[in-house]
Formats: structure tokens, C-alpha cells, sequence
């Protein structure tokens, strides 16, 4: 069993011993995760080199850190991070060593690639309880692997807590298969709207177009009339028709085209 808290904050962090150029010093940043020991082997997550966190890892232990490959590459491409120290932009927050890389997670659904991330040990947490933190403290996700149904596995883990603390509360439990519905569910909503209001904009689009042909027909039905009498046949009028449907046609889609690369540039 481990626990992390739930979300994950975009934290700055300077590394020590490495001086840079600019406006920006040293400050970089990544997403923060206070974890337990034991996280990624619940979420078969790779140890990619170093060590994972311990019962060594205490709040009076050496303060370290572990970071994804895509931090290892991205801010030490050409050293090894193991050993390397940094301080993360947080309150009372002291000098970490990095002691692990793990593999990646792509931890956002909006995330086409996983983004540099960095967890620490849930223990040495620092103790704050104002601003953007106070939801770390307070809250706590625990991930439970099983081998049967997890679902069964809620009583016991109820019963579990209530032995630490009967006023413990416990609430949103979901399977991971819930979790992942959950997270497309947004996206898939949004995609099944734009393809009804697509669809829309095709049947007005169509209809106006119609409605435009069916002006310009009348219109020119003495025209028509005076060619069929001069020898046009009915395929000769269809292809004058029709094409001169297909000119507003194209007309208006590089009208729109224009108009929405324009707006895109901006």
C-alpha cells in the first residue's frame, strides 16, 4: 500500500552548484508529488537507477528526492543526476538529494508526453498549512493493488483507518478502470458536442447553399429558357447551374479559411 496526495502542484526548484545566465537564474520547475514508500511498486512504475524511498527516509533523515527520466534528461543530459542536490521553491523547504530516477507517468490527460516530475517522501512533507499547500496536508490518496475484485478490499481498508482514527473520513473510492473513465469522460463530451454542432453547421450550410441556388434559378429562368430554346439540352443547363454553385461554394470556404487563419495568427 502507498500514498500520495492528491494532485499534483508545478513547483520551481534551483539546482546547487550550477550557475546560468538571465533574468530566470537557476529556477526551473517541475510537478511535485509527496509520496510514500512502496508508490511505484504499486503502480509498477520502473526503477530506472538509484533507490526508491525507504524506512530510512524519515523527517530526521537526509531530505532527498526522486525525479522521472524526462527531468534527468531535460536538466542533466549530460551527468548523472544521482547524488546531485536541489532546493524546491516551497516554505521551510531544505537542499534535497536526488536519489533515484524513475520512469515516466503522464500524471495530466491533457498531456500527450509525460512532463518532469519530482516526488519526495510523504514524512518529509514540510509542515505548512496556508496557500497552495493546505490541501497537500489534508488530504490523502491511497493506491492498493489487489488480485481479485478491489472493491471487496473497502471494509477492511475502513476498518484499517478506523483503528488510527474513527474520525478519519473516507471518500471517493474508485476502481482505476473508474479513475480512467473519468478522465476521458471531459474529452469525449467535448468531441461528441463539436461533432453536433459540425454537423449542424453542415445542414444550415448546405441549406443556405440551397436556398442561394434556388434564388439564382429563378432568377435566370428566362435565361434558361432562351438557351434551350437555341439548342441547350437539360445537361448543358445542370452543368451552368453547377457550376456556378460550386464558385460561391469555394468563395465562402476561402472566405472562412481566411478568416480562421487569421484569427489563429493572433
Amino acid at each position: 500500500m502507498s500514498e500520495s496526495a492528491l494532485g499534483a502542484l508545478t513547483l520551481n526548484f534551483t539546482i546547487e552548484g550550477r550557475r546560468t545566465e538571465g533574468p530566470e537564474k537557476q529556477a526551473v520547475s517541475a510537478a511535485w508529488f509527496p509520496i510514500s514508500a512502496g508508490y511505484f511498486h504499486t503502480l509498477h512504475t520502473p526503477l530506472v537507477r538509484g533507490r526508491e524511498f525507504g524506512i530510512q527516509d524519515t523527517a530526521a533523515s537526509l531530505p532527498v528526492v526522486l525525479i522521472n527520466e524526462v527531468m534527468a534528461r531535460r536538466f542533466w543530459s549530460s551527468e548523472d543526476p544521482i547524488g546531485r542536490r536541489l532546493r524546491i521553491d516551497m516554505i521551510n523547504e531544505p537542499s534535497r538529494e536526488i536519489v533515484g530516477v524513475v520512469g515516466d507517468i503522464r500524471h495530466n490527460r491533457y498531456d500527450r508526453e509525460a512532463q518532469p516530475q519530482m516526488y519526495v517522501p510523504y514524512v518529509q512533507h514540510p509542515l505548512v498549512s496556508q496557500d497552495r499547500w493546505v490541501k497537500s496536508r489534508l488530504t490523502m490518496t491511497f493506491v492498493v493493488r489487489s488480485a481479485g475484485d478491489p472493491l471487496r478490499l473497502v471494509p477492511a481498508l475502513r476498518a484499517a483507518v478506523a483503528e488510527v482514527d474513527r474520525n478519519l473520513p473516507i471518500f471517493n473510492i474508485k476502481t482505476l478502470d473508474e479513475y480512467v473513465a473519468e478522465q476521458i469522460w471531459q474529452p469525449q463530451q467535448t468531441m461528441t458536442l463539436l461533432a453536433i454542432f459540425g454537423a449542424i453547421a453542415v445542414v444550415l450550410a448546405m441549406t443556405g447553399v440551397y436556398g442561394i441556388m434556388a434564388y439564382a434559378v429563378e432568377r435566370r429562368t428566362h435565361e434558361i429558357g432562351i438557351r434551350m430554346a437555341l439548342g441547350a439540352n437539360r445537361a448543358n443547363v445542370l452543368r451552368l447551374v453547377i457550376a456556378r454553385g460550386l464558385l460561391l461554394v469555394a468563395l465562402g470556404v476561402a472566405i472562412g479559411g481566411r478568416q480562421i487563419l487569421s484569427r489563429t495568427s493572433r
